[in-house]
Parts: C-alpha cells; structure tokens; sequence
C-alpha cells in the first residue's frame, strides 16, 4: 500500500475512536447513576482533541488543505471545550453544582449573593494558603480551587486570536474574556450553582491574560504556528 493511502486509514481509524469516545462521553453525561469526576471529564476532552488532531494530520495529503481543515478541527475542539468549561462552573455535580428549572425572585437571587459573594480581593487566596499551611486542606484541593481556577480559562487565549482578528489584540482580548468571566460568575449566583467571588474572576483573567502574553512571544508563537500547520494565522491569511 502506498504511504498516503496508509496515513488516510489510519486519519480515518482515528476520526471512528473520536466519534465512538464523544458518544461515550455523552452516554455517561447523561447516565443518571453515574457521575464523571474532573480527570475523567479533562482526560476524555483532551483524548478527544487529540485524535482529532492526528487524524486531520493523517488525513490531509495536500498541504495546502492542511491549515483550512486544521482550523476547521479547532473550531471542533473549541467548542468542545466551551462544553467543558460551561460543565465545570455551572452543573457539574462533582463541583457540588446542580442546576434547577425552578424560577426564582429577585428577591432569593439577592439574598443568596448576600449570603455567598466573596468581593473581597485576595480574600478566598490567603484563606486556601492559610489552609493548606496549617492542614486544613488538602494540596489537591488546594490545586483545585486555586491552580485550577488560574488555568481553567487559559485556552481562550489560544483559540478567540485563531479565530478573531481583534482578539490578537490586546484591549479587545482583555475586555472580552473579563466581561465573559463576569457573566459566568453571575450565572452562578442567578441560577444557584455556585457563588460570586471575585478570587475566582481574577484568577480566571490572570491566567488567561498571562498565556495570551506567552502566545504572543515570537519563539512561541512560531512553535504553535508549526505545532497547528499555520491555522492560527489561517484568518489572517483568509482575510
């Protein structure tokens, strides 16, 4: 068999493991008596970008097509990504979070903020230190709460400059990824998955801030350039 035709069977086996892995994770989603923890939910999301990934690699013999479909296949992973993230901080039961259809007053809505709202800044920080200093908590939920709240928003900064020339700048990316942290944050409060802190508002920018900082470094950006067959500047070039 020819080398193209074997890089075109395996692209496909590796398409099929991502389309029967995504049914898979749907499945247990949707299993009543089931319930998936973080590792499981990062590892089969990462699992599945992965083979999507490769098989568009190994499928695509004409280098010219290699950045469109490249893009088109992170278009894919981002959204599956927003299905991550979006399970994460308003219903993913693990988290403790469990959305309800009930309508609520204004009223609740306001006493539940009252009763939760961390708007303190650095508050919520220096208790998570204080107790994993004294023991009080566990270095894995201390990486959870704080580690994971600084990287869970970091791949924006990957994905809105692919996909949008304004936010390859600056101002417009920094704006945006506030306001979109913000809204996530009332989200939790008005649907009563979760409360307002403003830890979690600055650790979420910060990290995504600081990886677009770090993706706008020539070195780097030339390495994820090669790494993503020239689909980050795919709208540019498009343009």
């Amino acid at each position: 068999m020819k080398t193209k035709t074997i890089k075109k069977l395996f692209g496909v086996i590796c398409y099929s493991l991502m389309i029967l892995l995504i049914l898979h994770y749907f499945q247990l989603e949707l299993m009543a008596s089931y319930q998936m923890d973080l590792v499981e939910r990062f590892g089969s999301v990462m699992l599945i970008c992965a083979l999507l990934y490769i098989g568009t690699w190994l499928i695509t013999t004409k280098k010219e097509l290699l950045a469109k479909r490249m893009y088109m296949s992170f278009q894919f992973m981002f959204v599956f990504y927003l299905v991550l993230f979006f399970t994460i901080t308003l219903i993913d039961p693990q988290l403790g979070r469990s959305v309800s259809i009930e309508s609520r007053t204004w009223t609740q809505v306001k006493e539940y903020f009252e009763a939760t709202a961390n708007i303190v800044p650095l508050r919520m920080i220096r208790i998570y230190w204080y107790g994993l200093q004294n023991g009080m908590i566990t270095l894995a939920d201390y990486c959870m709460n704080i580690v994971g709240n600084f990287i869970v928003a970091m791949p924006f900064a990957f994905f809105l400059p692919m996909f949008s020339k304004k936010m390859k700048q600056w101002i417009p990316f920094s704006l945006t990824i506030f306001c979109f942290i913000l809204l996530i944050e009332c989200l939790q409060v008005v649907t009563m998955t979760g409360w307002f802190d403003v830890d979690d508002l600055l650790l979420n920018v910060s990290g995504a801030i600081l990886m677009f900082g770090c993706l706008k470094l020539p070195g780097v950006k030339t390495v994820f350039n090669r790494m993503t067959f020239g689909a980050m500047d795919y709208e540019d070039k498009r343009a």
